[in-house]
């Protein structure tokens, strides 16, 4: 999500922790990003923490800008904050009639999924997202890994 919005990512730094102690590797994540365009961006996971209520599988996001501010908080509301005040959206999208809440956001992106594939193997459309940016996204996470196996930044 990150890279669509703020672009790739040129370098990267990581932190993790290990929280459940039935985890045998770490549940937690935050890593510092930065973008070939310049911006700069956190992402944390946690697979280990108490919310109530809790917005998994919903990612929450917010970026910051010259003009104002976007967020996506849970309950699918978008929120932008400017000079004017804050305007907020209903964003969650549709709940499959074979689908189920609230793992219709995934299900919406399957469904989306499947709806490209046929396109792609007449080869009349790309696939979104792409094998080679998918292949980008694993590199990110294991320089991810590395940069906290070593606590050093990361240049992909």
């Amino acid at each position: 999500m990150v890279r669509d919005l703020l672009g790739d990512v040129d370098r990267l730094s990581c932190e993790v922790q290990r929280r459940n102690p039935r985890v045998a590797g770490f549940d937690a994540f935050q890593a510092l990003l930065r973008h070939g365009s310049g911006a700069v961006s956190s992402v944390e996971c946690s697979f280990h923490s108490v919310l109530s209520p809790d917005p998994f599988p919903q990612s929450l996001l917010q970026i910051e800008g010259d003009a104002g501010t976007i967020e996506i908080v849970e309950g699918f509301r978008l929120r932008l904050h400017h000079t004017e005040g804050v305007e907020e959206r209903d964003v969650e999208p549709p709940c499959p009639a074979w689908g189920a809440k609230p793992w219709h956001l995934i299900q919406d992106s399957v469904a989306a999924f499947q709806g490209q594939l046929p396109a792609a193997l007449s080869g009349g459309a790309a696939m979104e997202p792409s094998g080679a940016h998918n292949i980008g996204t694993l590199a990110m996470v294991l320089a991810a890994i590395r940069s906290a196996d070593t606590g050093q930044t990361v240049v992909l």
